[in-house]
């Protein structure tokens, strides 16, 4: 229960050992996309099932990405010490448990604390997923890698919206969630039977629970501003302000502490900050057309949910094409540049 345990020696010894282990993180890749884009549908289900306002609803989904954010920075200082591969595994089985809960949830307050669940189990995934591979994979061959994984997560943004609209015309918005069973079921098995344990792990270091307690209130409150600010201006704006407080304060206090949550070293590395950067607004805008377009589309058009799911799908299948090729384009122009900084302790 405390310690990963061991791939098979038969398979370690294989030939395609890396790119087995790389696939068995793209699983987990898969899935985490695949859950985020194929709720966005299911939210005007699940405000007639229960009854409740839209506005309400969408907590559904927030708690899921706030629980995430939140969890990511302090989940990968903890796999740094206690093992990747341990942290990656209880990942899975965290999620699993918390989709079979969303399932079945009887009340939308039970459901979103299900979400709750669930997401912790995705932060254990995401925050693990791009140092295993960089664990299991030569340095020349990681871009290609990432651009596997990404392509993963394109396809799982790609399928969420077509099945998702199929199982809500077939059926209930509860089999969206129950989908994911299986799915972690897989990927519990080939992480337990292809992924390398953690070779060298960093010391045990206090950890930083005044930063998590001004990241996770600062980051909660720009969510809520960010979402009330047309509706309800002054408390969010308001909200907002206090977001840039904690946060501001947050950056300070990681900058002068000596066991930080977030370590400020890695920002001042070009490689690592540009993709910080531009992440953000791609997702931002990725995500935002997800969310609002199935509600546009639902009440300005005749097209039915499994229709409309084909149409959210064009977007994440032109991820899911492109990303194998500026996987391979970057490493064709990385070559004879020098190493890679090692941000795993970092994702």
């Amino acid at each position: 229960m405390t310690r990963a345990p061991q791939r098979p020696h038969a398979v370690a010894r294989l030939r395609w050992a890396p790119w087995l282990a790389v696939g068995s993180v793209c699983v987990g890749a898969f899935m985490g996309q695949l859950d985020a884009s194929i709720a966005s549908l299911a939210l005007p289900a699940i405000s007639r099932n229960f009854g409740s306002p839209l506005a309400v609803v969408q907590w559904v989904a927030l708690a899921y990405l706030l629980t995430l954010i939140a969890l990511v920075a302090p989940v990968g200082r903890w796999s740094d010490t206690y093992g990747r591969k341990l942290l990656y595994l209880y990942g899975f089985g965290v999620f699993t448990l918390g989709s079979a809960a969303c399932g079945v949830a009887p009340t939308l307050g039970l459901l979103i604390a299900a979400r709750v669940f669930q997401a912790v189990g995705a932060a254990m995934l995401q925050a693990n997923s791009v140092a295993l591979i960089r664990t299991s994979v030569h340095p020349s061959r990681l871009r290609l890698a990432f651009g596997i994984q990404g392509t993963a997560q394109a396809v799982g943004l790609a399928l969420g919206p077509t099945v998702g609209g199929l199982l809500l015309q077939l059926g209930s918005w509860r089999w969206l969630f129950a989908i994911n069973i299986p799915a972690g079921a897989l990927g519990l098995i080939a992480g337990w039977l292809l992924l390398p344990r953690t070779r060298h792990r960093r010391p045990t270091t206090p950890f930083d629970l005044p930063g998590l307690a001004l990241f996770v209130p600062g980051i909660t409150a720009g969510t809520w501003a960010l979402s009330a600010l047309t509706s309800h201006p002054w408390p969010g704006t308001a909200a907002l302000a206090v977001s840039i407080g904690l946060l501001a304060w947050f950056f300070h206090r990681s900058g002068v502490n000596r066991h930080p949550l977030l370590d400020l070293e890695v920002l001042r590395r070009p490689l690592f900050v540009l993709p910080l950067a531009a992440g953000p607004l791609a997702y931002a805008t990725f995500f935002g057309v997800l969310f609002a377009l199935p509600l546009f589309l639902r009440t300005t058009t005749p097209l039915s949910i499994a229709a409309i799911g084909l149409v959210l799908t064009c977007l994440p299948a032109g991820l899911a094409l492109t990303a194998p090729l500026a996987g391979v384009l970057a490493a064709a122009t990385s070559r004879g540049s020098s190493p890679e900084p090692d941000c795993s302790s970092a994702s």
